[in-house]
């Protein structure tokens, strides 16, 4: 009789732990769901995001480079995340024009960037979205 006493409040006690820890699990278990999700969205954007530089040109007289930015993948690039280093230093101040639209870039289209500098460069990359990156070496001068 009291093994049989033992082994039903024991049996009540792991009914009653699963019961509390069901909650938990169902939340644990919806949060990995949508992390997941997200996961798998952020993989495709990031294999979708292409980026590439037409031309890049220089003003020997005015010290001004122009770079030509194609958004060559499937995914909208938001301006913001644009960022341009030269000979591998980051150009904090630099103006994006043309395009549809003055907040992103959309895919086939393509920008002019254009940053003053004091010396002609040799390389320039453009980072967008994602760490997705252009180069380009050979830059015209005029």
């Amino acid at each position: 009789m009291a093994t049989t006493a033992a082994w039903l409040i024991l049996m009540v006690g792991l009914i009653t732990g699963l019961i509390i820890i069901q909650h938990d699990v169902d939340v644990a278990t919806r949060d990995l769901k949508e992390t997941s999700r997200s996961l798998i969205s952020r993989q495709v954007a990031v294999k979708n995001t292409e980026c590439r530089i037409e031309k890049a040109v220089y003003n020997n007289s005015s010290g001004v480079l122009t770079v030509v930015l194609v958004n060559s993948g499937s995914e909208v690039i938001p301006r913001a995340e644009v960022t341009l280093l030269v000979d591998g230093h980051l150009q904090t101040t630099f103006n994006i024009t043309g395009g549809r639209s003055n907040k992103y870039i959309y895919p086939g289209e393509s920008v002019n960037i254009t940053v003053r500098l004091s010396n002609a460069p040799h390389r320039v990359i453009a980072v967008v979205s994602w760490g997705v990156a252009a180069m380009e070496c050979d830059i015209e001068r005029r």
